[in-house]
């Protein structure tokens, strides 16, 4: 790696006003709008099934989808994976495959002891639900991960579909 990466001193760690989020990523000063906030390394995990495996365990909401056709999975460390996720985000985050890192900026403002947050989504407008376990809909109700059966029904018409065409 050939960037030199220095961690910030004008954000802090704190418990999250957001509902059921643990604890976030605050400013600790005023943070103009399209400044760095922070440039993190990111650990990727080179197997296709790593993914899988992830989803296993705790670290399901802290694993980042990785590489050209986001087959890969990566965690990013810095606070890259405590930012929590707002569908009204004050703050983006960039991926930077090419040197394994990745970069949280400033979409607004961002007042010194406000919270920063990013929509997982990776589009700062997109809506779409989100499929992190914990982390609410658009309209504020939980995210229910479908049962095994429903996933399995999906993926046989996804198949009988392909077939028919």
């Amino acid at each position: 790696m050939k960037d030199r990466i220095v961690p910030p001193s004008h954000v802090y760690i704190a418990a999250s006003k957001i509902s059921g989020a643990g604890r976030g990523v605050f400013a600790s000063t005023k943070i103009p709008k399209g400044s760095l906030i922070e440039r993190c390394p990111v650990v990727v995990l080179p197997r296709r099934g790593d993914r899988a495996r992830l989803r296993k365990t705790d670290l399901v909401k802290y694993y980042f989808l990785w590489g050209k056709d986001r087959d890969r999975a990566a965690i990013c460390l810095g606070w890259g994976s405590i930012y929590n996720h707002s569908y009204e985000p004050n703050a983006e985050y960039s991926k930077l495959v090419e040197g394994d890192y990745m970069d949280f900026i400033a979409l607004s403002d961002i007042e010194e002891g406000q919270e920063i947050t990013v929509n997982y989504n990776g589009d700062a407008k997109n809506i779409a639900p989100s499929l992190v376990p914990g982390i609410p809909q658009a309209d504020g109700t939980p995210f229910r991960p479908l049962s095994r059966v429903t996933r399995y029904l999906r993926l046989l018409r996804r198949e009988v579909l392909k077939w028919v065409r």
